[in-house]
């Protein structure tokens, strides 16, 4: 009814009807969309300039920029440059790590915790490999204490992934995954906390990771994702660490095969972003849903498929685009030291200050409620 209402009330103001109803149409369009209000449950993590800068890019980017200086410039934002590999995303480093490593056909790669998205586990399937999931423990523990049971000698690689932006505490479980001869990849897809370089981290931070966090130390390679819905977004994108050179080396040989991705799939990447951003005030995305179930479209799928990288898995086997690297290289040379909590003056506008804080005050009240919490993120 709120949204019939409303309707009605937009269009007695834009026909022009006489003040006191045009008045009164007004009043009521503003209750209106406060009546249908409704926080997204999600919104990108960029400003209005960082959104009109890649749809700028996307228009006037020229097409010989220097492809090699821009992926330089992304990884000496990186603590460990030498070891960075600048990518279309972690699906694209993943499949070339595995194709890098060549495992004997119908070796075991096991998830921990086994819950990852579907275009992964089709990777592994793609190079001949058989996925293997293991179930948290229980539902107050997601990580094993232990490795050993799980692993047999078909196992060949363990995949640790950082869930809902929690940066667990996995050094065991790395070491023993070594010591196993196991080779060891970190999904960080959704753990991004900052990558100052050394010696750039606040004084005075007493934060567990001063510089950010890109992988554990004792994994042979780890990914960190900026697509469209994670955190310091370039519309896409991603860095890995890989510390062996020859595997790097490989990685590297068989992605400069790979074509460019289209500019017309950042340019449109840019657009949906900037809608996405003007709708998630509450109000203007409280009325698109309503609008939306009116017709029987369910606006949430809808957004869902809008942001989703690559609706065809031969997608991930292309060269980020210029204005990608742009973005993206813009938007880590701006990150500061407001990103952890504990530094001095630090700014509550922080993506990073926000989502630490709010997991927090979550973690805090379900603590009250005798419900025990795996990881708080990185304190």
């Amino acid at each position: 009814m709120a949204v019939i209402e409303l309707v009605v009330a937009l269009a007695l103001v834009a026909v022009g009807a006489p003040v006191a109803p045009r008045l009164v149409a007004l009043i009521l369009a503003v209750a209106g969309l406060w009546a249908v209000r409704l926080h997204p449950r999600k919104t990108i993590d960029s400003g209005w300039g960082d959104l009109l800068f890649a749809l700028k890019c996307s228009l006037f980017t020229r097409a010989r920029r220097d492809r090699a200086k821009l992926e330089l410039g992304i990884r000496e934002q990186w603590a460990t440059k030498e070891e960075a590999v600048v990518l279309l995303s972690v699906r694209t480093g993943f499949d070339l790590l595995l194709g890098a490593l060549d495992l004997p056909k119908g070796s075991e790669v096991l998830f921990v915790p086994g819950i990852s998205i579907p275009g992964m586990v089709k990777i592994v399937e793609s190079h001949g490999l058989r996925p293997v999931g293991l179930d948290p423990p229980s539902h107050e523990q997601i990580l094993p204490p232990k490795l050993a049971p799980y692993v047999t000698t078909e196992t060949r690689m363990v995949v640790l992934t950082n869930l809902f932006g929690c940066v667990h505490d996995m050094d065991s479980m790395v070491l023993e995954a070594k010591e196993l001869g196991l080779f060891v990849v970190q999904d960080c897809a959704q753990a991004f906390i900052g990558s100052l370089p050394a010696g750039q981290q606040a004084a005075g931070a007493k934060s567990a990771y001063p510089t950010g966090f890109r992988g554990l130390e004792g994994a042979d390679a780890s990914f960190v994702s900026f697509g469209t819905m994670k955190t310091l977004t370039a519309l896409g994108g991603a860095v890995g660490r890989v510390k062996d050179p020859e595997i790097r080396k490989r990685m590297l040989s068989k992605e400069a095969t790979y074509p460019v991705r289209p500019l017309r799939q950042y340019f449109q990447s840019a657009v949906k972003g900037l809608v996405i951003k003007l709708i998630g005030l509450p109000c203007l995305w409280g009325l698109v849903e309503a609008l939306f179930a009116a017709v029987g479209v369910s606006f949430d799928e809808l957004i869902v498929s809008s942001v989703r990288g690559f609706p065809n898995e031969a997608d991930i086997r292309q060269r980020p685009s210029i204005p990608l690297l742009q973005l993206l290289q813009r938007r880590l040379r701006r990150q500061h030291e407001a990103s952890f909590e504990d530094a001095p003056g630090s700014s509550a506008t922080s993506s990073v200050f926000q989502r630490r804080r709010n997991g927090n005050l979550i973690a805090e009240e379900l603590a009250k409620g005798g419900v025990s919490v795996v990881a708080k993120g990185a304190l």
